[in-house]
């Protein structure tokens, strides 16, 4: 099913919220209504499961790009299809909002970093060079302030590769 969700995500690139509802009203539809129909083989119900599990990707990604829009502005709109997730973490430097983007073997790597107050990010965003076990990891800031990355895995490698050399 990982195949199922990265494809689905593939689709939904570039696509807005109404758009993604609207893809996956239409995939439960005819995995309900129109496959569920006729289950002869074990290739109808892959099927009906294949079309069932883009249905719940889809729906996912549209609330999720809402909640990013919503918290970091437009130019978020396309995080959450990079696998890019957030939490509000403190440190002693103050609040901020972690980004975290999902990693081929399934773990997760912090490439960003942006203060926040009551939630919504203030100030410049900060691009995560590398993490440190016990200290805050090393970073260094996004420029124009206020703004971020369309997309911060990439400008996160990019950055590694230059401050930290290719092997990084």
């Amino acid at each position: 099913m990982q195949q199922v969700i990265a494809q689905a995500r593939e689709q939904a690139a570039g696509r807005s919220p109404a758009e993604l509802r609207e893809m996956a009203e239409q995939a439960d539809y005819m995995a309900r209504r129109v496959f569920g129909k006729a289950v002869e083989s074990d290739a109808d119900v892959r099927r009906i499961e294949t079309t069932e599990q883009q249905a719940k990707t889809w729906a996912f990604l549209a609330d999720k790009v809402d909640s990013f829009v919503s918290t970091f502005g437009k130019h978020a709109a396309a995080w959450p299809l990079l696998g890019i997730t957030w939490e509000y973490e403190t440190d002693a430097e103050g609040h901020y909002s972690g980004l975290w983007a999902e990693t081929r073997d399934g773990e997760r790597d912090l490439v960003g970093l942006w203060p926040h107050e009551d939630g919504y990010p203030v100030g410049s965003y900060e691009i995560v060079i590398q993490t440190r076990s016990k200290t805050r990891p090393m970073t260094i800031l996004y420029s124009p302030a206020g703004a971020a990355p369309s997309d911060p895995v990439q400008t996160a490698a990019d950055e590694r590769a230059r401050w930290l050399g290719r092997g990084a």
